[in-house]
């Protein structure tokens, strides 16, 4: 893989001079670019500059807002080329954000993985048919996403547009370069992911689109819709605790997790997680449960400090074609 290290073709992958030192050398990376070469060749990085990845995700599924995000990408001339469905495993997550678990406290990698693991899905494979000049289609895409902190989104970022109300909790995820899309497609997909590049060789099947609406309406029979509002889950699960707090057998841990609830909320302390999940636990309440999820995405402790997030993407606005 010395040749990647090389001028033009380094710049194809990635923007940033230090990301593609770190990739070499991982494993994901390098598993995804011995399958990306092997259908593609010569042409792997023209191919993965013309293409993007966006992962819809189990939270956004819940709000019923898959399709919203398939027409958005459409109108900012992003063209569906496949879609997979997929299961984001805790070691899935974990491998997926890897670079950046050094700033994540232990509670936020939790969080994420009962956000991304709660139900299976769709990764779809998108094709830039009105490119910008000398900017890949994931980066693109991944602008019009918007970051992950919601002060930082615009009204024209597709997190804003679908409701995505904090840092865990962001119903869509986008792999942010070409060198992000070979090791995020072998961590998500394995050896299927051979079947992407394929299929950025090939012209879009007339189906494409048909195929994408039938795993999106399988997956709406297989799950429950929730609001995913971080106010009325807490109001929910308050209700469920007071409830709980009226059974001798309960009342005690009821009341000392209303209780917590109560000082998160007055911002006197973060949540702390594993504690919480715990009581929950024993006063019968599922805390993988989206109320409880969305509970402690708001009111745990994120970052370990206020450093920027390894090989994060600038965001000037969504780049339009």
């Amino acid at each position: 893989m010395h040749h990647l290290m090389q001028g033009n073709s380094r710049q194809a992958l990635t923007e940033d001079p230090d990301k593609l030192d770190a990739f070499i050398g991982d494993p994901d990376f390098e598993q995804g670019y011995a399958y990306g070469h092997e259908v593609l060749g010569t042409e792997l990085g023209a191919a993965l500059r013309r293409h993007a990845l966006l992962l819809i995700q189990p939270d956004c599924l819940a709000r019923r807002q898959a399709m919203e995000c398939v027409v958005a990408a459409e109108q900012h001339g992003f063209q569906l080329v496949t879609s997979v469905r997929v299961h984001l495993s805790p070691r899935v997550v974990g491998a997926l954000w890897f670079y950046q678990e050094d700033s994540s406290t232990p509670d936020s990698c939790t969080i994420g993985e009962l956000v991304c693991g709660h139900t299976d899905s769709l990764l779809l494979l998108l094709r830039d048919e009105a490119p910008l000049p000398d900017t890949p289609a994931s980066l693109r895409m991944t602008r019009l996403k918007g970051p992950s902190r919601p002060e930082q989104r615009t009204a024209e970022h597709l997190r804003s547009a679908i409701g995505a109300q904090d840092r865990l909790v962001v119903l869509i995820h986008t792999s942010d370069e070409p060198a992000d899309m070979i090791r995020e497609s072998a961590i998500i997909c394995g050896s299927s992911a051979r079947e992407l590049y394929q299929k950025m060789a090939e012209p879009v099947a007339d189906d494409a689109r048909s195929q994408l609406t039938a795993q999106i309406e399988s997956l709406y029979e297989q799950t429950e819709p929730h609001d995913l509002e971080p106010q009325a889950a807490l109001t929910r699960l308050g209700e469920a605790l007071s409830n709980r707090a009226t059974d001798p057998q309960y009342e005690l841990v009821a009341r000392g997790l209303l209780s917590t609830l109560t000082s998160v909320q007055a911002g006197e302390h973060h949540l702390d997680w594993q504690p919480f999940a715990r009581d929950l636990a024993a006063v019968g309440i599922d805390p993988t449960q989206w109320d409880p999820v969305l509970v402690g995405s708001r009111y745990i402790k994120v970052d370990t400090s206020d450093r920027p997030r390894r090989f994060a993407v600038t965001h000037n606005g969504p780049a339009q074609p």
